[in-house]
């Protein structure tokens, strides 16, 4: 019997293997675009009130035929639920995807469907380089950040802190680069005797105020560029999060001066396997953004360091490292204090 895959005798498992991989890509993409499509056209802010498919179609612009497919897919993910022939908005929705959200998640959201669905152009980025190198949006992507914060980070990191600091002892925190100023108000409510400031650009600091306003804390702001402009004052706790401040050699010197005796510098930067993968590299380069150094690779400008050299220049410095730990699968956490003067 003459054999022939896939006719007389069954195909390599590669194939299906192929098929499946092939599958999941497009149920993710299927899952991508019908999120985007709900946040776009106010979806999930209609059906904070329950509706059916044809008030749905019709408040939505869309063919009624159409509509009740469209609302039992979002069940089916899980961002709406059905009971009868009314559809309205399941409890993760409610508390992160509306406005007046517990927390509320749209910009993180709408900022990673973004980056993903821009692989449908990928041919033509390849050849032509991206295509919206002047649309970068800074406040919108500080507020991505601030989302994706408040996801845990920054609680965890405040325990950290209470673990390897003494901060109840503790009277002045900075946080260099803080844009949304989280981490700042997270301390303050607290330890509510600690002075904490935020150092960032002016338009960044609205952010800052705003999420300040909104619980009801009061914080101190400093407008600058840390590249360009020096920075006074006197710290018992210095923190950056993913910024050149935490990462380039130059800076510790500097950090140093901004410190008490004994104060901390804290630095949250990303680990060295965050640019090694070639996908996330790819990704990362379909952003151009005006007077911003990237990087080929994803954070090279901070993981791409090494960290070993980063730690023996700290110490070089008179910093003594006292922690640096895994903070979480993208990002290293590293504690120095800064020593007194040597009694010559």
């Amino acid at each position: 019997m003459k054999k022939i895959k896939g006719i007389t005798c069954m195909p390599d498992a590669d194939l299906k293997e192929m098929w499946n991989g092939i599958e999941n890509a497009c149920s993710g993409m299927r899952y991508l675009t019908l999120l985007k499509t709900a946040l776009d056209n106010g979806t999930f802010e209609f059906l904070q009130d329950p509706h059916n498919s044809a008030e749905v179609a019709l408040e939505m612009g869309i063919k009624e035929e159409l509509a009740g497919f469209y609302c039992d897919s979002l069940v089916c993910l899980g961002f709406l639920e059905k009971s009868g022939e009314q559809y309205s908005n399941a409890l993760q929705t409610r508390k992160y995807l509306i406005s007046g959200a517990e927390l509320d998640q749209r910009i993180r959201v709408e900022s990673d469907l973004e980056s993903a669905l821009k692989w449908v152009n990928l041919l033509d980025i390849l050849k032509n380089g991206p295509s919206d190198s002047n649309s970068f949006d800074a406040v919108c992507w500080v507020e991505s950040i601030a989302q994706r914060s408040l996801n845990g980070q920054v609680c965890k990191l405040i325990d950290l802190l209470s673990t390897n600091v003494d901060l109840d002892q503790s009277s002045s925190f900075l946080d260099i680069g803080g844009g949304h100023g989280l981490y700042s108000i997270g301390l303050k409510l607290l330890y509510p005797h600690i002075k904490c400031t935020v150092f960032d650009r002016p338009e960044i600091l609205k952010i800052a105020k705003r999420y300040a306003d909104q619980y009801d804390v009061s914080i101190n702001y400093l407008a600058g560029d840390f590249e360009k402009d020096e920075l006074q004052g006197n710290y018992d706790i210095i923190y950056t999060s993913f910024t050149s401040f935490g990462s380039e050699e130059q800076y510790i010197e500097k950090a140093k001066n901004l410190l008490n005796d004994s104060g901390h510098f804290i630095i949250r930067r990303h680990r060295k396997e965050t640019s090694e993968d070639p996908i996330i590299n790819l990704e990362w380069n379909f952003k151009s953004i005006p007077n911003y150094r990237l990087g080929r690779k994803r954070w090279e400008f901070d993981a791409g360091r090494s960290v070993t050299e980063y730690l023996n220049t700290l110490n070089s410095a008179g910093m003594q490292v006292t922690q640096h730990c895994n903070f979480d699968s993208m990002s290293e956490i590293i504690i120095a204090k800064k020593l007194p003067p040597r009694v010559l």
